[in-house]
This record gives C-alpha cells, structure tokens and sequence, in this order.
C-alpha cells in the first residue's frame, strides 16, 4: 500500500487540532477534580463528589485516548480503577484515600504539562502505578481511619451536568466591546427622540431593555466563582498539615461571590499561609 503524504499530513495537522483543543478542557477537568477531591476532606456530600469525580475522570481519560495520549489514558484509567474501589465500599473514603487520589491527580496534570509542551513527552509513573496495584489489591492497607457512614459512597449515581461551550476571553472582551458601541449608539438616537413617531419611541425603549440585558449577561461571562482562588491555598494546608502530623480544617466564606477571571490574587492568599 503506497502512502499518500499529503494525506499524512492532513492527518497530522488534524490531529495536533484535535490537541490543542484538548488541555484547556482538560486543565479545567483536572481542577475541577480536585476540587472535588478536597470537598471530601470537609465531608461536603461525599457521593456527589465521587460521582463527579468518577465521571471526569471517564472523560479525561476518552478524550486522552482520542488525541493518542495513551500513556496519559492508561494512567487515568489506574485512577478510575481506584475511584470504582473506594466508592464501592461500606464505608467513607480515608485521609489516605483521598491522598492517594490527589497525588494521581498530581501525576495527571505533570503528565498533561508534559504532552502540552512536547507530544511525545513520557513521564516515569511506575512508582506511582505500583502503589495504584497494590492499593487496589489489599485496598484494607489504607483504609484503617475510615468512618462508618450509611453506605452512600456504594450507592453513587450519576449527576446531571448543564452543558458548557469553551470561547476565547479575546472573543468575549470583542462582544463585549461591540455592545458598548450599540448602547453610545443608541443613546444618540434616543436623543432625537421627539423627532420619531410614536412607534419608533417604543421600539427604542425596548430596545434599550434588550441591550441592557445582553449586556448584563456578556459581562457575567469574565466572571469566575471566588472559590477557585483558595482551591491551591486550600491543596498546600493540606499538603502542609499531613507533612507536620496535625488535623487542620480549611474553611472559607464567601467563596460564591465572583471575580475577573483576569484577576489573579491566588499567589498572594498563598504567600499569606
């Protein structure tokens, strides 16, 4: 069979596509896993958590194997093995359990880093796989500080998730730009408004209700949840506090109210701990 070049070449421009749309989405993956994963900490419904968990990871772990990250879709499939363990037992994930989760998570996201920069990146995750095995193996060996609970981690059933579309903040600050030059626009034209008939007046007034409106909501979209700012502060406490042997709890409030997504003050509540 003779291969066609130019069709090689097609393929390989379509795929390094299929890439670059691929780490954004899972970058936000990864966070939000463990996102999730630190909420089990402060017992914050368990199941739910798991659930969303489990069903990122199936995700990544797809979207992995569809752009040829094998090595990056076997690791995560290791982590969805472990997820299917610690929430089919009668009792609550352990400190340990969820330690272990997060240093996948941790070993995902250097991997992604990796592949991001270079596509044939490999990472060395045979010390982390062992553990993985052997966990899943005797998963008792980590589970000693568990609590009884009612059983709601077995009983995990899928979330329903409101669908999302990805679009370049560039994107945003241009629709945006172009609604404030409708509304200087329109204010001229309210301005001659005794020279309009009846009907034009009324259609510039709702007019002015529809601009004001899309323009609320555009401006909404630069806006990022506060609580996405203390997930790295509340990752390192924890990190800090099993490293010194100390129970310490992370509590924030607040965290619903939104900021600009350009604005970025995690590295200063960071340097503050």
């Amino acid at each position: 069979m003779i291969s066609d070049p130019l069709y090689a070449a097609e393929a390989s421009n379509s795929l390094n596509e299929l890439r670059s749309l691929f780490f954004p989405e899972a970058f936000e993956m990864v966070q939000e896993i463990e996102e999730k994963l630190l909420s089990l900490d402060q017992d914050e419904d368990a199941s739910g958590s798991l659930a969303n968990v489990f069903r990122l990871a199936h995700n990544l772990k797809g979207n992995a194997m569809m752009v040829d990250f094998m090595d990056l879709g076997h690791l995560t499939h290791l982590f969805e093995n472990l997820l299917t363990e610690v929430k089919g037992r009668p009792s609550q994930a352990s400190f340990e359990d969820i330690s272990l989760l997060l240093r996948c998570t941790d070993s995902v996201k250097s991997l992604m880093k990796g592949l991001e920069k270079d596509p044939h990146f490999r990472s060395d995750t045979t010390e982390l796989e062992k553990c993985l095995l052997e966990h899943l193996e005797n998963p008792q060996s980590s589970a000693g500080v568990a609590t009884p609970t009612d059983n709601r981690l077995a009983q995990v059933q899928p979330t329903q998730v409101e669908e999302t579309i990805r679009v370049r903040m560039s994107r945003v600050n241009e629709l945006i730009d172009y609604l404030d030059e409708l509304v200087a626009n329109h204010a001229l034209l309210s301005m001659s408004n005794d020279n309009l008939s009846e009907n034009v007046s009324k259609g510039l007034v709702r007019l002015s209700e529809i601009i004001t409106q899309i323009r609320s909501t555009a401006l909404t979209f630069r806006l990022i949840p506060v609580k996405s700012l203390f997930q790295k502060a509340q990752r390192t406490v924890r990190d800090i506090s099993q490293s010194l042997g100390k129970e310490v709890r992370f509590i924030t409030h607040g965290e619903l109210w939104n900021s600009i997504k350009t604005l970025s003050i995690s590295s200063r509540i960071l340097s503050s701990i």
